[in-house]
This record gives C-alpha cells, structure tokens and sequence, in this order.
C-alpha cells in the first residue's frame, strides 16, 4: 500500500471518530433554556416597603419570643407553687412583714359652741329667795276686806316678783296663804288656800309658766309671831312665794 493510500485512510478514520464523538455529545452542546424562577427564588430587590415588611417580621418574631417565655416562666412558677409544701408557703406568708400605712388625717379646729342660756343662774338659791322676800316685805300682799283680790298697791308688789321668776325658768315655786288665829280655824284655812290660788294666777297672767308653780294655804299654823289675846296680827295674815327644792 501506497503512503498516499495510508494517509488517506488514516483521514478518513479520523473524520469517523470525530463525527462519532460529536454525535455522542450532540446534547451537551444544545442551548439550555433558562429555567424560570419561582416566587421564592425570585431575587429581592431592596425597597422601602420591603424593608417595613421585614422590620414588621422581625418585631412579631421577638414579641412571639417573649410570649413563649413569658408562658414557659409562668408555666414553671405555677409548677414550682404546685410542688411547693403549704407549710412553706404558710412561712413565706408569715415571714413577709405586712405594709403599714400612715396617713396624718388633720382635723380642721372647731371653735366652741357656745349655748344660749337663758337662765340666770344665781350662785345659791338663796340668793333668789332673799330677792323675793325683800320686794315682799317693802309693801306685803294685801287683800281689800272681805275679798280674795289684792290691792292696787300689792298688784305692783306680784308684778316685780314675776319678773325674777321669769328670770330663772328652772326653778319651781310654791304660794303660800296664811292668816292669823282670829276666827274659826276652818274658815281660816279656806282663806288661806283661796288667796294662794289668787296670787298664783296672777303669776301666770304675767308670763310664769303655771307648771312651775303650786298654791297651797297653811291657815293659822305657821305664824311668825305671836298673836295678840284675841287671835289678831296683820304680819301673820300674809302670802310667802317661796322656792321649791326638788
């Protein structure tokens, strides 16, 4: 064989190889389509409100953090509180010193009410019944004759005594009638009993309060001096206004 013959062949089996090796790698050279991207692997491009979105994501992420552990510390207070005896929680409760509060509450001073009093108290009461007893004897209680009506003059005498009654509305008083022992001792005693009651409503006529006052007639029993043979003393034919001690 021929060197041209040998160089031939040796083309022609060079051009067989290189199409079987390209017709064996044929797909390696085909173009690749591009394979689309998803949602998720689409790139991100960095906007404003992406970053308030992460932002966002990123706060909920923490705050459901603290929740979680915020519930797991409850969850084992509880289970420490279940596990826990009750005398120790009796010591702890007996242990914690219990708070005191003070409060400084002023009260606003008062002044003091002073009450009206209408009374006149005298230091004793007979300093009163000195008073009455003096106005009495200046002119005395007199009757006109044969009457149980007292003077024109007596009249002035019972008016300046009601005016110290009034004066002291806490004090209770009595009238009293007597008389001599001239005449019969009966008659005596109705006398002395009807001028009482005289002498006590005219009281009451001038303002004195009829439930602080008593009329009662004596007679002839109690004289303050003696009487003359015949039963006769115009001192002891009288009308007292005396204090009454309760």
């Amino acid at each position: 064989m021929s060197l041209s013959t040998k160089i031939t062949l040796l083309i022609l089996l060079l051009l067989a190889l290189m199409a079987t090796c390209v017709y064996t790698h044929i797909d390696d050279f085909e173009p690749k389509t591009a394979t689309p991207l998803t949602l998720n692997e689409e790139m991100i491009v960095p906007t404003e409100e992406n970053e308030v979105n992460l932002e966002e994501q990123t706060i909920k992420e923490k705050s459901d953090n603290i929740e979680q552990l915020e519930e797991s510390d409850e969850q084992k207070v509880e289970e420490k509180i279940e596990k826990t005896p009750v005398t120790e929680v009796q010591k702890e409760e007996e242990t914690t010193p219990p708070l005191k509060v003070t409060a400084e509450v002023q009260i606003p001073k008062q002044e003091p009410v002073k009450a009206e009093v209408k009374e006149e108290v005298p230091q004793t009461n007979k300093a009163v019944q000195d008073e009455i007893n003096s106005i009495i004897e200046q002119s005395g209680i007199i009757f006109k004759r044969m009457s149980y009506n007292v003077t024109p003059k007596s009249m002035e005498t019972i008016e300046a005594v009601g005016v110290i009654l009034k004066k002291y509305p806490l004090l209770h008083f009595e009238v009293a009638g007597h008389t001599d022992a001239k005449g019969d001792e009966s008659f005596n005693q109705f006398v002395s009993e009807q001028r009482a009651q005289s002498v006590m409503k005219i009281l009451i006529d001038l303002g004195v309060e009829p439930e602080r006052l008593t009329a009662k007639g004596y007679g002839e029993t109690m004289p303050i001096v003696p009487n003359d043979p015949q039963g006769y003393s115009l001192v002891n034919r009288r009308v007292e206004i005396n204090i009454v001690e309760e």
